[in-house]
């Protein structure tokens, strides 16, 4: 591919192009804080005369405990997932709308929703006050830890999905009939099932898991210390000028994200610039069972439909459905044209990777797997880190482009994502045409964007999508005031008016459910797109 690009004879200036758009982006939004911190964090240490943040055996027992509660939430969600993963590994573009809907609304929906399940007058509720005042205290506070911690994994079982799922369609057809015929017992051959699926799981728990050390939300508010909430603590009580302390305590999660960011990007940007063709494919079409579907639906429904559910129902007057506007349609407005102008970003992030990993040069790749990896790092880091690197970097930066980087840093990965999937599904035959005729960007224009604009720009609305639902990044970038929405959510959620929760739950969840839909339907149809043409090479 290489000697191919060089026989042009001339250095073509759009790879250039492209590298500096994605650096354009990625400056503002990930690079430049980044730096900013590397050096408040090296002058606070030469100039600090002791250390004033948390103890380190405080930070050694809470990263045990993040890791802990991680890995248990990363389990149980590789479990809800296996009934998702096997109809998107056979049906994708039909189950894949629906199914993935989860991960693109807030991380606190099913929090929210289950707790007011046992809210005050509702039976649980009155039974875990009858314990409490009986002397079972623990009672309300295990059942709010067990509501959190089951609640995280509703929400990221998309993500196992999608995982397992890579798994089963790799996983030769022949195999699903010799377990079929096999006479053991039913027990014997889920376990041999689940044995062909041991690296896919083990990569499943290990990506969840470092999704979720990052994650505070509905474990702050169930009072699970992890070390992202000790950091979020560390930086509410600190001045600015010892905010570097935050950031040290909070480095096992940094390094954990490194790590992580490092091996995941590399494998998405190997997998962008491989060929789908070499996946064993089906020709017969293969039924998914009742059990199966069944599950999967109701795992979605336990993540989303019955939140939403209970939402409606504890809204006793139509009159707060009307308040919520009167206290937050700025905040709406706001964060909708904060959306916006990620997606925009994103978008712009997705087409200039989408390009360089085209062009299938070693420049492209390096530069692409830079990016990629960058994008991750900031994703997986805890979002009060992020949005307070944003605050320390930019202090007299216009109140409303804070949220918008910090909307990028967050989950501009999402884009990344899709740029790697709609690269690895462009079909061998065009891209061998496409690369003799020319590398050129015109070319890949004309011969790619048509199958990849959905994806693209799906992953895009995602990456906007996922921004509006963003609480902890945007409570530091955001100024106080009537016009910040997710401190008006937070404030919902921290002091139990459930009445204003159950009516802002309605309406963002309720809308955002709908959006959702769109577009992750707009995403399955642009990878089912590029299958489909892939699936037609010789």
């Amino acid at each position: 591919m290489n000697s191919t690009t060089r026989a042009h004879g001339r250095l073509r200036p759009a790879p250039i192009v492209a590298a500096a758009l994605l650096l354009a982006i990625l400056t503002p939004s990930v690079l430049y804080p980044l730096a900013r911190v590397a050096v408040e964090i090296a002058q606070g240490a030469a100039s600090a005369d002791a250390w004033a943040g948390p103890a380190v055996g405080a930070v050694a027992g809470a990263f045990v405990r993040s890791l802990g509660v991680a890995l248990l939430i990363a389990a149980m969600a590789t479990a809800l997932a296996f009934p998702a993963a096997r109809l998107l590994a056979r049906r994708g573009a039909i189950w894949a709308p629906m199914l993935m809907t989860p991960m693109l609304m807030p991380a606190y929906l099913a929090y929210a929703g289950w707790g007011l399940a046992r809210a005050p007058g509702t039976i649980l509720g009155d039974a875990l006050e009858r314990a409490a005042s009986a002397g079972a205290r623990w009672a309300p506070i295990y059942t709010g830890r067990s509501l959190a911690i089951v609640a995280l994994a509703l929400w990221a079982f998309p993500l196992a999905a999608l995982v397992l799922a890579s798994s089963i369609a790799r996983r030769d057809p022949a195999l699903d009939d010799v377990l079929r015929l096999e006479p053991a017992s039913k027990l014997l051959r889920i376990r041999a099932a689940l044995g062909l699926h041991r690296a896919s799981i083990g990569a499943s728990v290990a990506l969840v898991a470092l999704a979720m050390l990052g994650s505070s939300v509905p474990l702050h508010l169930a009072q699970v210390d992890t070390l992202a909430i000790v950091v979020w603590r560390e930086l509410s009580e600190s001045p600015r000028a010892d905010w570097w302390q935050a950031w040290v305590s909070a480095s096992p999660l940094l390094a954990l994200a490194m790590l992580g960011a490092w091996i995941v990007g590399g494998r998405l940007v190997r997998a962008g610039m491989s060929d789908s063709s070499e996946l064993p494919r089906d020709d017969t079409v293969r039924r998914v069972g009742l059990w199966t579907r069944a599950s999967a639906v109701a795992v979605w429904i336990a993540a989303v439909g019955a939140p939403i559910a209970l939402f409606a129902i504890s809204i006793r007057s139509p009159d707060s459905l009307w308040r919520f506007w009167r206290l937050s349609a700025e905040g709406v407005r706001t964060s909708l044209l904060t959306a916006l102008a990620v997606s925009l970003c994103s978008l712009l992030i997705a087409l200039s990777l989408s390009y360089l990993l085209s062009t299938r040069s070693r420049g492209g790749a390096r530069v692409a797997s830079g990016a990629v990896r960058v994008l991750l790092l900031s994703a997986m880091a805890p979002g009060v880190l992020v949005g307070a690197a944003l605050v320390e970097s930019f202090p007299s930066l216009e109140p409303r482009a804070l949220p918008v980087l910090a909307g990028v840093a967050r989950f501009g990965f999402v884009a990344a994502v899709g740029a790697c999937l709609a690269s690895w599904a462009e079909p061998l035959a065009r891209r061998d045409a496409r690369l003799l005729a020319s590398p050129g960007a015109r070319a890949w224009a004309i011969a790619c964007l048509p199958t990849q604009w959905a994806l693209l720009v799906g992953a895009s609305l995602a990456a906007g999508l996922m921004s509006l639902h963003e609480i902890e990044a945007s409570v530091l970038v955001q100024p106080p005031g009537s016009g910040a929405l997710a401190q008006q959510i937070l404030s919902y959620l921290h002091f139990a008016r459930l009445e204003d929760m159950s009516s802002a739950g309605l309406w963002l969840v309720g809308g955002g459910t709908l959006a959702a839909l769109g577009v992750t339907g707009l995403i399955a149809l642009g990878a089912r797109a590029g299958q489909g043409r892939a699936g037609g090479r010789s």
